[in-house]
C-alpha cells in the first residue's frame, strides 16, 4: 500500500501509534491556555499540521490578523504527527489549543467527548462570513442535531477539500496502447478493459505495469454501487447489503481475479506515487493536493486526470476535507470566534487559493481566478476537480465507533479478502457482527456515563 496514502489516511482515522511521552509531556508542559493578558493582549492557540509551505502561509496570516487586531495574540501548535492523540491527551490535561484542525471522520468522536463548541450563534451574527459561502457539501459533515449529522447545530467549518478518489492517468501509457484518453463518460466494464490492455507481462507472466493502482478508498465503490456504510442514524453498519458486497467484491477483483492491480505483496515493495511517477503503473487514484507534486516531479511523460467509472450512482467521495473547530471550554470564544472567522472568510481562504494544493471551502474563492489560473496548477485539472466537487459527498462516520476501532475490526477481513484467504460475503459479515457489537457497547457505555 501507498505509503504517503497509509499515514496521510491513519493520521486522519487515528490508527498511526500513541503519542510518545516526551512528545506529550513537552506540549503538555509548553502550553498554557489559561486565561492570557501580554500587553493587554488575549492570546489564542492555533493547533493543525501541514508542510512547511502551510506553516508558512498560516504564520503570514497570524501575522496579518494581529495587525488588524492588536488585543489579540496568535500561537500556532505544529503537530505533524498523531495529531488526534496529541490534541486530546492535551484537552484531557487541561491545555487544549482554542481552535484546531477537525475533519470530518474524526468529528463523531469529538462530538461524543462534547469538546466542539457550537458554532451557530457565531455564525448568526457574523458580517464575515456565513454557512452560504461554503459548499454546500462541506457544511453538512459538520451538522448534528445528536442523532444525525447533517442536521442541527455547525461544530466546525472548512478550510479547504477535494474529491480524494480521482483517476490520475498517464497519457503516453494510454497512446502507446492507442487507447483514447477518459473523459469520465467510461463504465466499469471499459475501465476493466482498458486496465487490462495497460497491464504488461515479462515472458515468465510477471507484471511489469499494472493498468491502475487500486488506493482509492473502498468506499468510494460502494457509494457509486448504491450502497453506504452506515445507517441513516450511524447506529448500525451495512456491510452486508448486496449494495456493499458488490462495491467491493469488485475492488478486491482488480488485484485478485483480473489482476490488473498491484496486490499487497506488490504494493509492499513500492508506494503508488512512486510507480505512477516512474511509469510502473498507468492510472491510480489521488485528490486535488496531488497535483503540485506530480507537476514537480514529473517530467519524462505528460499525465492528466479524470472521473472514476460510471456506475450506478454518479457521485464521488472525499476524505480528506479539514476544517477548523473551536474548544468548547475555552476561555476565550470571542476571540477564537474572530480569528476562525478571519481563516474561513476571504482572505484565509485566498491564501488557501494560492497554494493551490487543495480546494478552498469558500466557493467563490475556489472559482476565482487566484485559485483557477493559480499558475502552480493546470487550468484543465483545476477545472475537472472543480467540476468533480459539484458531485462529490464526504464519507459517512459515526459518533457510536471512532475510526480507529472501526479500522482495527474492518481491515483484518479485508486483508484476508486480499490475501485470497476469505471470501468478500464472509468477511463483511464478520467484520459487520464485530463492529455492530462494538458500536452496541460504545452506545451502552454512553447511555451509562450521561445516567450517571
Amino acid at each position: 500500500m501507498d505509503r504517503t496514502i497509509l499515514f496521510y489516511s491513519l493520521c486522519i482515522l487515528g490508527i498511526v501509534g500513541l503519542l510518545s511521552v516526551p512528545t506529550a509531556r513537552s506540549l503538555l508542559l509548553g502550553l498554557d491556555t489559561s486565561a492570557q493578558k501580554e500587553s493587554g493582549r488575549t492570546e489564542i492557540v492555533l493547533a493543525g499540521w501541514g508542510n512547511t509551505q502551510e506553516v508558512a502561509m498560516l504564520n503570514q496570516l497570524m501575522a496579518d490578523f494581529e495587525a488588524g487586531n492588536p488585543d489579540i495574540k496568535v500561537k500556532f501548535i505544529h503537530i505533524q504527527q498523531n495529531f488526534n492523540t496529541v490534541l486530546l491527551t492535551m484537552m484531557a490535561g487541561g491545555r487544549s489549543p482554542d481552535i484546531f484542525y477537525v475533519a470530518p471522520v474524526t468529528l463523531g468522536n469529538m462530538l461524543s467527548k462534547g469538546v466542539l463548541l457550537d458554532l451557530e450563534p457565531y455564525l448568526e451574527k457574523s458580517q464575515l462570513v456565513g454557512v452560504e459561502d461554503f459548499f454546500p457539501q462541506t457544511v453538512e459533515p459538520y451538522r448534528w442535531d445528536g442523532k444525525r449529522f447533517g442536521q442541527g447545530p455547525i461544530y466546525g467549518l472548512c478550510k479547504d477539500w477535494s474529491p480524494d478518489f480521482l483517476i490520475f492517468y498517464n497519457k503516453n501509457l494510454f497512446d502507446e496502447a492507442d487507447i483514447p484518453h477518459p473523459d469520465g463518460s467510461w463504465t466499469r466494464e471499459e475501465f476493466v478493459d482498458i486496465a487490462q490492455r495497460l497491464t504488461k507481462r515479462d515472458e515468465q507472466g510477471r507484471v511489469m505495469q499494472f493498468g491502475v493502482y487500486n488506493n482509492a478508498n473502498p468506499e468510494q465503490w460502494i457509494w457509486q454501487s448504491g450502497g453506504r456504510i452506515f445507517s441513516a442514524d450511524r447506529r448500525h453498519v451495512l456491510l452486508e447489503s448486496p449494495e456493499v458486497i458488490e462495491a467491493l467484491q469488485f475492488a478486491a477483483d482488480l488485484s485478485t481475479r483480473w489482476h490488473v492491480a498491484p496486490g499487497y505483496a506488490e504494493q509492499a515493495q513500492s508506494p503508488v506515487n512512486v510507480m505512477f511517477e516512474t511509469g510502473r503503473v498507468a492510472m491510480c487514484f489521488y485528490g486535488q493536493w496531488f497535483v503540485p507534486q506530480f507537476r514537480k516531479n514529473i517530467k519524462s511523460f505528460a499525465w492528466g486526470v479524470t472521473t472514476p467509472p460510471r456506475h450506478k450512482v454518479d457521485i464521488y467521495l472525499s476524505g480528506g476535507m479539514v476544517g477548523y473547530g473551536i474548544y468548547a471550554h475555552t476561555k476565550h470564544p470571542q476571540e477564537a470566534w474572530r480569528f476562525m472567522e478571519y481563516l474561513v472568510g476571504p482572505q484565509g481562504q485566498e491564501a488557501i487559493a494560492e497554494i493551490g494544493w487543495n480546494i478552498p471551502g469558500r466557493r467563490e474563492t475556489a472559482y476565482s481566478p487566484i485559485f483557477v489560473e493559480n499558475p502552480n496548477l493546470d487550468a484543465e485539472i483545476t477545472q475537472t476537480f472543480l467540476k468533480a466537487a459539484e458531485r462529490t459527498e464526504l464519507f459517512h462516520r459515526s459518533p457510536y465507533i471512532n475510526p480507529t476501532e472501526y479500522n482495527l475490526l474492518f481491515l483484518p477481513e479485508w486483508e484476508l479478502v486480499m490475501l485470497g484467504e476469505k471470501s468478500v460475503p464472509a468477511a463483511l459479515a464478520n467484520a459487520a457482527r464485530k463492529i455492530n457489537q462494538a458500536i452496541r457497547d460504545n452506545m451502552a457505555l454512553q447511555k451509562a456515563k450521561v445516567d450517571g
